[in-house]
Order: C-alpha cells, then structure tokens, then sequence
C-alpha cells in the first residue's frame, strides 16, 4: 500500500474519475460578513439576490396593464365547464 502523499494515487483517481472535486461557493458573502453554510442559505441568498421583489410601485405602463390583464376571467364563448377528476378516475 502507498502513502497518502504518493502522485501515482492521485494519477490513478483522477485517470479512474474516482476524485471527487467539491465546490466552495466563496464568492457568496452575506450581509453579516458571513459565508452560507448550507444548501438552503446559499438557495436563500441567491434568490434574495437575483429575483427582484414584485413590487406594483415600480411598474411601467406595460406591466400595469399586463397586471389588469390577468386579474379578469376569461371568458370565450366555447368556454366548456371541466370537472376535476380524482386521480384514480380514469
């Protein structure tokens, strides 16, 4: 058996795909100083950061009438009433 600090082992994992790389997400930092450390802090964060809240203060006149628009039924005039089913209902 080689030692731990032996090339040749790392050669062979890396030829085998047997090394595994882990992923440090260090860029991500907190607005406390800190770095997430888990999968729900760094999900968390990442929304936080990317998806803007829907706020109607800062609609422009496009979105305003797109917010009308799907506040209305809908209604065509071969509308035809679709009960739910249960799932087992085939």
């Amino acid at each position: 058996m080689s030692s731990p600090g032996n090339p040749c082992n790392e050669a062979y994992k890396l030829a085998s795909k047997k090394k595994r790389n882990t992923v440090k997400l260090t860029m991500l930092r907190k607005t406390d100083g800190s770095n997430p450390t888990n999968i729900i802090e760094i999900l968390t964060f990442i929304i936080e950061k990317l998806i803007p809240e829907d706020n109607a203060q800062d609609d422009t006149d496009l979105h305003m009438s797109t917010r009308r628009l799907t506040e209305q039924p809908i209604e065509t005039t071969d509308d035809r009433f679709h009960p739910v089913r249960n799932q087992t209902d085939h």
